[in-house]
């Protein structure tokens, strides 16, 4: 079933925030400024979740829209509004997201609403060194291509049995800081023609601190937040859309 998502906003910027974050994830997306645009691409592309600023659609617009009326009962579309109020006049949301948007409550909503088992971290592309070694043996060094909160994937050329207990030492580059947290291998990939003979296994965080974790969702932020001022142009800018922890409210969390 399609997971496509349709995000409506009168910012362009936040439009553009939004697709390249959404892209990251490995989610579709189609997007709208203005309510006409909206109709027209819910009637044409059928998008299983919408984004839609709060606010935007009044009372007497909303009876020309019957796709997202009280009385619509069929369509599986679940409704995000983008906004601090409690809801759009006359739209029954599934979602009040405040702005600006916590990346983390954006994730939730939409792996609740799309996915069959629905994960619970924020996973990130990312390309970074990372050494892991199994109890009682010698560090491996090599490169993590996807990280969240809870785990990640990293790929060399040592074979790793399911079921092996490591230690991992990721350097936090960017933010002057390295983790040492323990985790569990929980699936291998061997290389063949279809994956580029790539190598590695993917890896179970387990016992992580408060305070760890806290650093691994600055990191994460951080790298789509540079992500967004290269793609956008914006260096040196705050972006709209997000709430980006600060190392401040790490240090009054672990105070």
């Amino acid at each position: 079933m399609s997971k496509q998502i349709l995000a409506v906003h009168q910012q362009s910027q936040i439009l553009e925030s939004l697709e390249l974050v959404l892209s990251n994830w490995g989610y579709p997306i189609v997007k709208a400024s203005s309510i006409q645009e909206m109709n027209a691409r819910l009637r044409k592309s059928k998008p299983r979740f919408l984004l839609l600023e709060n606010g935007l659609i009044t009372a007497e617009q909303l009876e020309s829209l019957p796709l997202l009326s009280r009385e619509t009962k069929s369509r599986d579309l679940t409704i995000a509004l983008l906004g601090e109020s409690t809801s759009t006049v006359g739209i029954s949301a599934h979602h009040i997201l405040p702005m600006p948007l916590n990346i983390f409550a954006l994730y939730e909503a939409l792996q609740q609403s799309l996915e069959p088992v629905p994960r619970q971290d924020v996973r990130v592309k990312v390309r970074l060194p990372g050494m892991v070694r199994p109890s009682d043996k010698h560090y491996n060094l090599g490169e993590v291509l996807c990280l969240s909160t809870g785990g990640m994937f990293i790929r060399f050329g040592v074979p790793l049995p399911t079921g092996t207990q490591l230690e991992i030492i990721l350097p936090l580059l960017g933010m002057k800081c390295e983790l040492e947290v323990k985790g569990e291998v929980i699936y291998q990939v061997s290389p063949c023609a279809e994956n580029n003979y790539n190598q590695g296994v993917g890896i179970c965080f387990s016992n992580t601190s408060p305070r760890e974790k806290d650093l691994l969702e600055r990191y994460l932020e951080n790298r789509l937040h540079e992500d967004l001022e290269e793609h956008l142009g914006q260096s040196g800018s705050a972006d709209p859309l997000f709430i980006w922890k600060t190392l401040e409210d790490l240090d009054s969390k672990s105070a």
